[in-house]
């Protein structure tokens, strides 16, 4: 069976029977590879696969933990006495108040890494990266709701306050997520009144726009916002 019209000539019952196999079999399959991937002197961190040119890091195990859950095999993965080690060793990355750093992903700077993209130690998306990775592992040690982006702006990013983030929304473009993260940011700001609400709609619209292709000669275009 292959095609939909395969499909369609079998039970329901019976198809219905082999995707629940299936799934157990891949949620199976997910717990035997994430023991192949576990570092043998902490195995509550997970890398990216059993050789690695990193070993266990924040990344990877967010990753690989959120799998995990929503296969429903996350207590198959992580021990009770696992969630307490691996809580620690989160907190243990901790250099500030919701600022991480992980030797395992900050040890070794990448060959191709672009300089003027971004410095090394990362201080912009990778450090946001980072600090998300070692937050979402939290939740899953902890059970913890725990909102991934609430930690502090990287430092290259606008910071509360500033009064260039329009500019910086445009030059970042098309680099969405991050455009997102800040927007993120924003609606608290706004709501402590360091931000028009002009200034807000102004980031939210900015990228849309962006993405709208170019009007037909003779067409008015969007007028796209100056500053805050």
């Amino acid at each position: 069976m292959g095609t939909v019209t395969d499909a369609l000539k079998c039970d329901l019952n019976e198809l219905t029977t082999k995707t629940i196999a299936l799934l157990n079999r891949a949620s199976e399959d997910l717990v035997s590879w994430v023991d192949l991937v576990r570092d043998p002197e902490k195995p509550w961190a997970l890398g990216w696969s059993k050789e690695s040119v990193r070993g266990a890091n924040v990344g990877a195990t967010n990753y690989i933990l959120q799998a995990a859950a929503f296969c429903g095999v996350l207590d198959q993965v992580l021990t009770p006495e696992m969630k307490r080690q691996g809580a620690a060793w989160i907190r243990s990355l901790e250099v500030g108040k919701n600022i991480y750093a992980d030797p395992a992903l900050l040890d070794r700077k990448p060959p191709a890494w672009d300089d003027s993209q971004e410095n090394w130690p990362p201080d912009g998306a990778h450090k946001e990266a980072i600090n998300q990775y070692a937050r979402g592992c939290l939740r899953f040690y902890e059970d913890a709701p725990l909102d991934q982006l609430s930690g502090p702006t990287p430092p290259s990013w606008p910071q509360k306050g500033d009064a260039d983030v329009l500019d910086w929304i445009k030059q970042v473009e098309p680099n969405w997520s991050w455009i997102g993260r800040i927007i993120h940011r924003l609606i608290p700001w706004y709501h402590e009144g360091r931000y028009r609400k002009k200034c807000c709609s102004s980031a939210w619209i900015t990228p849309i726009r962006a993405r709208i292709p170019k009007p037909a000669s003779g067409v008015a275009a969007f007028k796209r916002p100056s500053s805050c």
